[in-house]
């Protein structure tokens, strides 16, 4: 997937305001030491990524080599977390959210990050969230009839109940690179999952992440899925000859 240059800038910035600097640890970050004890199982299940990730890392001497890990294991605890509900047939995507703070808070406290200026480490935390979250796997290589773009939400409202899930994180897991038919038609889907951020929202991540889809690759629909107050909110964009529609 293209991840446009304003749209890498946006997100950096809007990391960038979630803290005072990229060093210190995010409001979502600080909410593990409870999770870790609420929810160990949880929390710890996709643990050999992390724990290998956090060895590799501490042995990074420069940002460099910092850098080629965090796109390895941020590719790979995305694979992990869809062969975590294959081998365990779980729906949940909480394994992926809390593995990814742990990893992103390790990441912080490692010599090379610290000594890395400011911007770099901005760019570095978006890298390894844009590979963690499927926004590079979105590859569409099964010759289908149709293409399909799914898009999930992490976890949310976590000070009210740490144990929340999101349903849409779960479908965005659970259908990634699945082909499906239809009288005559076949279909490849592929997901991403988005955070739920305010400074990500206002710096217009989901537009700039959206619209070259519509505009430069044959997508024939995106599917955007949330949690809402009672129960599994969609809505559809599919495309009709060079227009797109929304439902």
């Amino acid at each position: 997937m293209l991840i446009t240059k304003k749209l890498a800038c946006c997100i950096a910035l809007a990391f960038s305001t979630l803290s005072i600097n990229a060093q210190s640890f995010t409001i979502e970050e600080q909410r593990l030491d409870k999770a870790t004890k609420v929810i160990p199982a949880i929390t710890s299940a996709l643990s050999d990524r992390v724990n290998l990730f956090i060895e590799q890392i501490n042995k990074a001497n420069n940002l460099t080599v910092l850098s080629q890990l965090s796109i390895r294991h941020g590719k790979g605890i995305w694979t992990d977390a869809k062969l975590y509900f294959k081998n365990t047939n779980h729906y949940d995507d909480r394994p992926l959210y809390w593995a990814r703070l742990q990893m992103s808070k390790a990441l912080k406290q490692t010599k090379a990050f610290k000594e890395s200026l400011p911007d770099q480490q901005s760019k570095l935390l978006w890298q390894f969230e844009i590979y963690s979250r499927g926004q590079t796997d979105v590859k569409f290589d099964q010759y289908t009839t149709k293409r399909i773009l799914v898009t999930g939400f992490d976890p949310f409202l976590l000070d009210r109940n740490i144990k929340q899930s999101n349903p849409s994180g779960v479908a965005a897991i659970v259908l990634d690179n699945l082909v499906i038919s239809v009288e005559g038609q076949s279909a490849e889907i592929e997901t991403l999952i988005l955070p739920v951020r305010y400074a990500d929202f206002d710096q217009g991540m989901v537009e700039e992440l959206l619209t070259p889809y519509f505009r430069e690759n044959p997508v024939d629909m995106i599917i955007t899925t949330g949690m809402g107050r009672s129960k599994l909110r969609i809505r559809t964009f599919y495309r009709i000859k060079t227009k797109c529609t929304f439902t």
